[in-house]
């Protein structure tokens, strides 16, 4: 997709708003932005004008900032663009300012690339000018436009053990049997949990979800499938121990009241919901939305704070692209989700469907004459692109053997692919009524 000039002012005007709500954070930004990377030049005086009052030590007041411009024009293109920002209402959280620094950026770096080959196309079109020399001057253009890129170049390999923070251990998994095949929910790594259709991978999601809300940690649930209302009553079952369906009945109005030990155990449910930094979106949404729905919640409500995105599920994020294939369209999805975890250094931890033919399978012979499960799902078997096993850090599929879905029973867990760990297999029990899974088949809540 195309940047608009519109979306660029947008980031423009929130870098401006962001440093005008704390002008230390010039400090923070001076090295990825410069002003002549702005899009429009009254963005660029203002941030001028900014580095210049920190460098004074001032503070970024208006009146200060036009008071020592040093040309009508200067003073008048400051004064335009402050009054923007306030009425814009482009007031944001002051350390937001480096994430806002660094696409402005990367947008001025993508406008050089492009004027380059512009100029590049226009020469080469040229009756009298040199396949070689186009060539030359084409790649020095393309090289001074990523010129941080490249200042930024290679390290020894010993220095980045002496200068990068080691890494944080990540959130803890809830399950103690799982927890010893993945260690944790690990930041920058996409989780991929599929199942064939009822298995129980929502689930499986929503729990993930609540274990990790549970830790005080804050969780986006974006939920494609399901509508919040859904989402919230799986979690009450979860809590109170109350059936699904009993909760569905008496929140409908049809069914009887509460005796005493369940509303006690829903009152306990709805208070460990209240106090979790659960946040939930649902309904239909493409990847554009999804990407500005992530980032704006990463830079809001969970700024600087471990965090954790679910996405329920990953065939359903809406991603068109003419005369594309459906598999191209996914591939985009998963690469997209795959960079939402390293921009937002947190998992992302998405459902996705396995194909249908795994029902229908075949029994083959093993090795050692046994029949093997024909059911008993592969990696290959993930629906509709090969890209989400590249893209995924983990993929972890969900089979049950000869059961009925929707019903409580073992279900096993495969980690099929585990880039931080081991591979392996786990059983956990499927508490059907309170959509819950769990170690042993009668735990209690």
């Amino acid at each position: 997709m195309t940047p608009t000039r519109e979306s660029t002012a947008y980031l423009e005007l929130s870098l401006l708003g962001a440093v005008m709500v704390d002008i230390a954070e010039v400090a923070n930004c001076a090295t990825l932005v410069e002003s002549s990377d702005f899009e429009f030049s009254d963005h660029g005086i203002l941030w001028s004008a900014y580095l210049d009052a920190f460098k004074a030590g001032k503070p970024a007041a208006g009146v200060l900032l036009i008071a020592d411009a040093e040309t009508k024009q200067r003073r008048e293109a400051i004064k335009a663009t402050l009054e923007v920002v306030a009425q814009g209402g482009f007031w944001t959280i002051s350390s937001a300012a480096p994430w806002y620094a660094r696409h402005v950026a990367e947008r001025a770096r993508k406008r050089k690339i492009g004027h380059a080959c512009d100029l590049a196309t226009k020469e080469a079109a040229a009756f009298e000018t040199d396949a070689m020399e186009v060539s030359s001057r084409t790649q020095d253009a393309l090289r001074l436009a990523v010129k941080a890129e490249y200042e930024h170049g290679p390290r020894l390999l010993v220095d980045t053990f002496e200068e990068e923070p080691k890494p944080e251990p990540g959130q803890v998994v809830h399950w103690e049997s799982l927890r010893g095949l993945l260690g944790a929910w690990r930041n920058r790594s996409l989780y991929i949990v599929a199942a064939r259709t009822s298995v129980g991978k929502s689930a499986l999601l929503v729990n993930i979800a609540a274990s990790v809300a549970k830790q005080g940690i804050p969780v986006l649930f974006l939920s494609l499938e399901m509508p919040d209302k859904q989402v919230r009553l799986r979690m009450e079952a979860t809590e109170s121990g109350i059936g699904l369906q009993r909760l569905i009945e008496f929140h409908e109005g049809g069914g009887r009241s509460f005796n005493g030990s369940e509303q006690a155990g829903h009152n306990a449910a709805l208070d460990a919901i209240g106090g979790m930094p659960l946040y939930v979106q649902g309904g239909s949404m493409s990847l554009s939305r999804l990407e500005a729905i992530v980032h704006n919640w990463r830079l809001g409500k969970a700024w600087r704070t471990p965090a954790v995105v679910c996405v329920d599920y990953l065939g359903l994020v809406r991603n068109p692209l003419k005369g594309r294939t459906r598999e191209q369209e996914v591939a985009g999805v998963s690469s997209a989700l795959k960079q939402l975890a390293m921009d937002c250094d947190c998992p992302v931890i998405a459902a996705a469907q396995l194909n249908r033919e795994v029902d229908h399978r075949m029994p083959a012979k093993g090795k050692d004459g046994a029949d093997n499960d024909p059911t008993k799902p592969r990696l290959s078997d993930l629906r509709d692109s090969g890209a989400i096993e590249q893209d995924a850090d983990t993929v972890l599929l969900l089979h049950r053997k000869g059961a009925q879905r929707g019903v409580s029973g073992w279900v096993t867990v495969m980690v099929e692919k585990n880039r931080q760990g081991p591979c392996g297999e786990v059983s956990l029990w499927f508490n059907a009524p309170l959509t819950r899974f769990q170690e042993a088949e009668h735990e209690s809540h």
